[in-house]
């Protein structure tokens, strides 16, 4: 595969590339975002699994997350850099913290998610379409 897409983790170990841009990407609010990543808000690029592929050790955390669906969590095993989401909400797609992607990535977020729950003081003007919990079905 010629990724056209790359990201790895701090130590270089666990890597990630896709031969395709993502579907959509979405900054989340939620609790769970913000403590795997230690910021207020996370940009998630989200990719079609069978057009990526995952390289090198890693740790996954399952957990059921604030929308009800079971979801994993993948670091890299060596230095626990948070990459990697899964969740049976949306079973074909993977998300990738878009804080690991590579130049010449471009980060086009479409929404923000579980607006409800972020961090007091924090702002959103970007005009961005917000959403209190996740997506509308």
């Amino acid at each position: 595969m010629t990724p056209l897409v790359s990201a790895k983790c701090t130590c270089g170990a666990l890597q990630f590339e896709a031969s395709t841009a993502p579907v959509t990407q979405m900054i989340c609010h939620c609790t769970d975002c913000r403590a795997a990543t230690g910021r207020p808000s996370c940009l998630t690029a989200f990719f079609h699994k069978g057009l990526s592929a995952i390289h090198g050790p890693q740790t996954a955390m399952r957990f059921v997350a604030a929308s009800g669906a079971r979801t994993e969590r993948v670091a890299c095993s060596q230095c626990q850099t948070v990459m990697f989401d899964t969740s049976e909400g949306f079973p074909e797609l993977i998300g990738v913290i878009a804080a690991v992607i590579e130049p010449p990535f471009v980060a086009q977020p479409v929404c923000h998610m579980w607006v409800s729950s972020r961090v007091a003081g924090c702002p959103i003007d970007d005009g961005l379409p917000q959403h209190s919990r996740g997506l509308p079905r």
